[in-house]
């Protein structure tokens, strides 16, 4: 269920007003976020996406399935100090991309 919910907003269409990111702009489930919001944080995919309705382990041990199988793609953003998650062959993934290493050892650090 947690893998569906997860992959299915990777999925959405973008928004029909982001003409200039059309192809990598997430559909933001807020309104925290700005329109043209390519990834989302760990915290962003727990408590908002999924609305915090299972354990923060659980949802990393999907991601790292996901990670591993390239069904989503993690990158380092600068602009919030973190690592976000996108859709694949996103234009960011070449300029900010982490180590599968990396993204899987901060995953693990959630996983009990």
């Amino acid at each position: 269920m947690i893998k569906e919910e997860i992959l299915n907003y990777f999925s959405i269409s973008v928004l029909p007003n982001s003409n200039r990111h059309r192809k990598i702009s997430l559909k933001v489930l807020d309104n925290k976020y700005r329109k043209y919001y390519t990834g989302v944080s760990l915290q962003y995919i727990v408590y908002d996406l999924l609305k915090a309705k299972y354990r923060k382990s659980e949802v990393c041990e999907v991601l790292c399935e996901l990670v591993e199988n390239n069904k989503i793609q993690p990158l380092y953003c600068p602009d919030v100090k973190k690592i976000v998650f996108e859709r694949p062959n996103n234009i960011h993934n070449a300029y900010y991309r982490t180590t599968q290493k990396k993204v899987l050892e901060y995953l693990k650090t959630f996983i009990r």
